[in-house]
């Protein structure tokens, strides 16, 4: 027996050593809506800079056609120009080469004249030409100019190609995080950290701005609209897993819609929170008095801003799949004094 102790206690060492890895390891590793939040909004730069350096490119492209244009059409018309100018300047300078190859066989003086009769006139004759070189030199500008649009043309397509390769890079991560999440490991871990999140979003209701309107939100059950067409994919309830055969808490509707579609206010009311919040993704929540609230998840787009004021059935932005594990959705909360509650008998019956 005494033999065997310091391999159990080099046994208990390991395991005790593992759980501590282990454990730091679940410490240190960050929330999936965390990076999945932090992917998504590189993918929003880089779409944000390909989609300016998009439309920064095709306006370039409409000065480069136009200057291309005009600078072929001045350098057309100035062709004989250009060949007599250079002419004239080609015999002024066989003139000065003649006085200097010829200079030694003329008579003491002879030469000197000469080059001084030529130097003289010179100035006078390129006075004369004083027009042409301006045409000329214009024409010279407009095709430097022609050229260095080029080059700015051919920069902001390797940009705009780097910024497309960069998003799709991006997006491929925010697929390896998504199938992370949904693998058995980590989807527990995954509800845990919407549950919390969850448990935020309801405290954050107690500090919010409040809508101080007279309308009874109550007297409206019945009479809202939905906040996308259609029907909703999972209802109020317990939703069963996929993956599995256990349920998870599910406090309100998912909507399976194509991402850009328009959602809209079920009812009038104050915004008081448009931004991203984790495990919703951009998320808009509006007051709609008497402690009521409407909540509008994983949106592609925001279109208002906090204290705007919303009408029945106005636009607050477009469906997508920020924070969301599960593709394009619409998630959507009625809630009550911060709890959730079924949103199904408040619609307008169709």
């Amino acid at each position: 027996m005494m033999t065997n102790l310091p391999v159990r206690s080099a046994l208990l060492w390991a395991v005790l050593l593992a759980g501590v890895a282990a454990a730091s390891t679940a410490l240190a590793q960050p929330s999936t809506f965390v990076v999945l939040d932090e992917t998504e909004a590189r993918i929003a730069f880089f779409e944000a800079e390909a989609r300016a350096t998009s439309a920064e490119l095709v306006e370039l492209s409409r000065r480069l056609e136009l200057h291309t244009h005009d600078a072929d059409t001045a350098q057309r018309a100035t062709v004989k120009l250009q060949r007599d100018t250079t002419k004239r300047m080609a015999s002024w300078e066989r003139a000065w080469r003649a006085i200097e190859r010829d200079e030694g066989h003329w008579s003491v003086g002879a030469g000197s004249d000469t080059r001084q009769l030529l130097s003289a006139a010179q100035p006078k004759a390129l006075a004369t030409m004083a027009p042409e070189f301006a045409l000329l030199r214009t024409v010279h500008q407009d095709r430097q100019r022609v050229d260095l649009l080029l080059v700015q043309n051919l920069k902001l397509g390797v940009e705009l190609a780097q910024n497309t390769a960069r998003k799709k890079a991006a997006e491929r991560e925010r697929e390896v995080v998504v199938e992370q999440a949904k693998s058995p490991q980590q989807r527990a871990r995954a509800r845990a950290e919407l549950d919390k999140s969850e448990a935020e979003l309801a405290e954050m209701l107690d500090t919010m701005t409040r809508n101080q309107t007279a309308q009874d939100f109550h007297r409206l059950k019945g009479t809202l609209v939905a906040p996308v067409s259609g029907q909703p994919t999972h209802p109020f309830g317990p939703r069963k897993q996929r993956e599995s055969m256990s349920y998870v808490r599910h406090t309100g509707l998912t909507y399976q819609v194509a991402v850009g579609t328009s959602v809209r206010a079920v009812a009038s009311g104050l915004v008081v929170l448009a931004q991203r919040f984790e495990g919703y993704g951009n998320l808009v929540i509006v007051d709609h008095g008497a402690n009521y609230h409407s909540v509008y998840a994983h949106l592609e787009s925001i279109e208002v801003g906090i204290g705007k004021q919303l009408a029945r059935n106005e636009a607050l932005g477009t469906s997508g799949q920020t924070g969301s594990i599960e593709g394009p959705k619409l998630y959507f909360e009625l809630r009550h004094e911060g709890q959730p509650i079924d949103p199904a008998p408040w619609f307008l019956k169709r």
